[in-house]
């Protein structure tokens, strides 16, 4: 194990730079699911945030636009418990590629929340939480099958990572730009 290690072997400062920047020249596999993490995260921040402007737009509540993220927390919160022995128990790829189609899908309320009752876009929102909360334990869980044993720690604590680096960030950064440029604001 590297002199450069901090606390619980896992990496800091610009060694850990170093050592993550290594693991994803050299694990293409990794590299993949954790840029898949990255944008599924951001993905579901910026959706969240673009929603809330939506509610607040359309209904002039602060009530609804905080019941928003209300919404994206509490289904996560009521499913974990079966999430991660559902990621133990069966194939976690089929798992992520399960819950991103699903995600997908169920995004679609979104849409029609843009033009119709307001509602489909809370029932998307909570939909999507709920199904994020299996991708997460199982992408966490297939790290170990990807990764050699001395980059697990690196692995683990750059994937821990992406959540927190995601939330306030994404819709920070202005990717819901293009979600807005895209999507027409209904009239009235």
């Amino acid at each position: 194990m590297s002199s450069h290690r901090g606390c619980h072997g896992l990496p800091w400062g610009r060694y850990g730079a170093a050592v993550l920047w290594s693991l994803l020249r050299r694990n293409r596999d990794y590299r993949t699911l954790l840029v898949a993490q990255i944008i599924s995260f951001a993905g579901d921040w910026v959706a969240t945030v673009a929603f809330a402007g939506l509610v607040l737009d359309r209904t002039d509540s602060d009530l609804l636009a905080t019941l928003v993220f209300v919404v994206s927390a509490l289904p996560a919160f009521l499913v974990t418990p079966l999430s991660g022995p559902v990621a133990d128990r069966f194939d976690r790829r089929r798992i992520m590629v399960v819950c991103s189609v699903l995600q997908g899908v169920v995004a679609l309320g979104f849409l029609a929340s843009q033009t119709r009752w307001i509602g489909f876009g809370f029932l998307a929102q909570g939909g999507i939480a709920g199904i994020g909360a299996f991708f997460g334990p199982a992408s966490q869980a297939a790290i170990v099958n990807l990764v050699d044993p001395d980059d697990l720690p690196t692995a683990l604590a750059a994937s821990s990572s992406v959540w927190g680096r995601c939330s306030p960030s994404a819709p920070a950064s202005g990717l819901s730009w293009p979600v807005s440029s895209v999507v027409p604001r209904p009239s009235g």
